[in-house]
């Protein structure tokens, strides 16, 4: 994008400039012109992971593709399908839930009544023996899950603090969600590690998904974050559930295991795995385990 400090030449008659900082003229182009808008955070790159399917991304450096990779530059890297150098920048994909429909959730939880304060050890009362049946409630402070101590979910939960799941923790969806999946937010971060279970109903299609609104928290240091300046960290065996960002990194390390991942930057280290579960492509979410006729169904997990 160029200006000029005068009204130099007629809207809608396009003029150029080598450097529009400079003095003199702008030159006339004859003809019409074209251009794009590209949103992104910046060129897209691939390095030092191990991809078992269709790898894309600008740049693609130490890793290892089972499958076709589309890229403008690759090096130290072997490619088991066909390599596609001077592919163009994947294009900008929307998250899959828009903010009214986290906002939506939000407020199914805060229906269910509120809690004041901190939730879990040496939280409110309300909420600090285990094992724990909650939901759907809004906590104004954070949420614990020590170790050894089993949360189960009936109804959306919204954390406006911090959630740190901890020491071989158990954290699932009530039965009567059948298939259908239930939710976690939170506005700071999310920190699972240490061998923590995660679950869905017990019934096939059900998950559970903990998602983190935090912003900002991208892998440099910022104000509120969690390991490796994330927003939700998951590591030491943790396995199951569906995470989510909507505006920050996810960092996955230590032999942690997850179901699917969704996020605005994504960090494996330390034999991570993400198996993609097939099932998870239409996952049916539910405000409460108490059967009603709504829900929000999400049908783009997968990869554009």
């Amino acid at each position: 994008w160029c200006r000029s400090n005068t009204d130099t030449y007629v809207t809608g008659t396009p003029y150029f400039k080598t450097d529009w900082t400079t003095a003199g003229a702008w030159t006339s182009v004859t003809g019409d012109m074209t251009f794009t808008l590209t949103f992104g955070g910046g060129i897209s790159k691939i390095s030092n992971v191990t991809i078992s399917g269709v790898a894309k991304a600008d740049s693609i450096t130490s890793s290892n593709i089972s499958g076709n990779a589309y890229y403008q530059s690759i090096s130290g890297s072997t490619v088991g399908g066909t390599s596609n150098p001077g592919s163009p920048t994947p294009p900008y994909v929307p998250l899959p839930l828009s903010s009214s429909t986290i906002s939506a959730w939000e407020g199914d939880a805060a229906g269910g009544g509120t809690i004041i304060g901190n939730c879990g050890d040496l939280g409110n009362v309300a909420c600090k023996t285990f094992p724990l049946t909650l939901g759907p409630k809004e906590i104004t402070g954070n949420l614990l899950v020590g170790t050894g101590e089993t949360l189960t979910v009936t109804g959306t939960l919204y954390v406006h603090g911090n959630i740190d799941i901890t020491t071989n923790a158990s954290v699932r969806c009530d039965f009567a969600f059948q298939a259908r999946s239930c939710i976690i937010i939170a506005d700071g971060y999310i920190n699972v590690n240490n061998n923590t279970a995660f679950s869905g109903s017990g019934i096939a299609g059900s998950y559970i998904m903990l998602l983190s609104t935090k912003k900002g928290c991208i892998g440099t240091p910022s104000s509120g974050c969690t390991t490796n300046n994330s927003a939700i960290e998951i590591s030491n065996n943790v396995n199951g559930a569906i995470f989510y960002t909507t505006d920050s990194l996810i960092d996955i390390s230590n032999n942690a295991t997850v179901t699917a991942v969704v996020g605005y930057m994504i960090q494996l280290s330390n034999n991570a795995n993400i198996h993609y579960d097939p099932a998870a492509l239409n996952v049916l979410f539910a405000a409460s385990a108490v059967p009603t006729t709504g829900g929000w169904n999400s049908n783009r997990w997968n990869e554009y």
